[in-house]
């Protein structure tokens, strides 16, 4: 919702029919960018499921080794229901602006202050909405999922590796070594 200050300043603005209308016009044209983007967040697959909730939900089934973030992920809702959720704020808003911009003269007459402050509403609200949009799905959902498997890998390995790492000697890791050397140098030899 935009702020009273915001909306005033926008009403102060809107001295006619015509003013108006061009105003809450090219406002609707920008919520359509906000509709974009949460299809860029969630594009929808080939069964009508995005890869970012699919993938989710097999990384949950895998309850032995469930990856932490892909479960909390899943608790918190799922991409579509991020969607649907922001699809329907924005269908509340559009419906609203749309009924009144249809109301609107299309005259430069005078407009009158309350139809001016309602049209100021409207368009403070779509700024509200795309940048509320803009800023809470900055990225697709699955890119947020796949940051999310990375982190909780990150944070996995080292409480892993740590027993693994204090129980081989260090000499272990010098024969790895030297086996490994010894093995490049004769691949390298029968390619040469």
């Amino acid at each position: 919702m935009a702020s009273a200050a915001r909306v005033a300043a926008i009403a102060a603005k809107l001295t006619t029919g015509n003013i108006a209308r061009v105003a809450l016009g090219q406002s609707l044209t920008d919520l359509s960018g906000a509709y974009a983007k949460v299809q860029a967040f969630n594009p929808a697959g080939p069964m009508g499921l995005s890869a970012a909730d699919t993938w989710a939900g097999f990384l949950v089934g895998l309850e032995p080794w469930n990856i932490p973030a892909a479960y909390q992920a899943s608790k918190t809702g799922s991409a579509q229901t991020i969607s649907e959720a922001t699809t329907d704020y924005l269908d509340g808003i559009r419906t609203r602006a749309e009924s009144d911009f249809a109301a609107l003269p299309a005259t430069d007459d005078p407009l009158d202050s309350s139809v001016a402050s309602q049209t100021a509403f409207d368009i403070g609200s779509i700024e509200t909405a795309t940048g509320v949009t803009a800023t809470t799905l900055p990225q697709s959902a699955l890119q947020d999922l796949t940051d999310q498997v990375t982190q909780s890998v990150r944070d996995i390995v080292p409480s892993l590796a740590k027993p693994l790492l204090g129980a081989i000697p260090w000499y272990a890791y010098a024969i790895v070594m030297a086996v490994a050397i010894v093995l490049f140098l004769g691949l390298w030899k029968k390619r040469a």
